[in-house]
């Protein structure tokens, strides 16, 4: 007997897909995960994003289960590595080399004449 989650991944692939094509997506995508069950909104979750990167209608499917598992009580930790830290300490040298400087020389540099039309 399928758990309420795999009623949700199989059920819509196969409405969409057609039922043979639709149970052997489902088994692809739980053999990447190695799981032969989904017990959660969690795994339905991570299922429906590697489904997602399927493309095409298996792809667009992922998606809608996505916002299915997530209505359902998902978070998407187990789905995917935590989220680096948007701002990191950086070197001065690193902020010096990464600046745009947008034309100008750096200080101590000649300026250059490309881009001028004027002599």
């Amino acid at each position: 007997m399928l758990s309420p989650w795999d009623e949700a991944a199989s059920g819509k692939l196969k409405r969409v897909l057609g039922a043979e094509a639709g149970e052997r997506m489902r088994q692809k995508v739980m053999e990447k995960m190695g799981l032969t069950s989904l017990k959660s909104a969690n795994e339905l979750f991570a299922f429906a994003e590697l489904l997602g990167q399927e493309g095409g209608f298996a792809g667009a499917l992922g998606g809608l289960l996505g916002v299915h598992a997530t209505l359902r009580g998902a978070t998407g930790q187990s789905a995917r590595p935590p989220t680096p830290p948007l701002l990191t300490a950086v070197t001065p040298e690193a902020a010096r080399d990464a600046t745009v400087h947008e034309g100008r020389p750096e200080p101590g540099e000649e300026p250059s004449r490309r881009g001028r039309t004027s002599p």
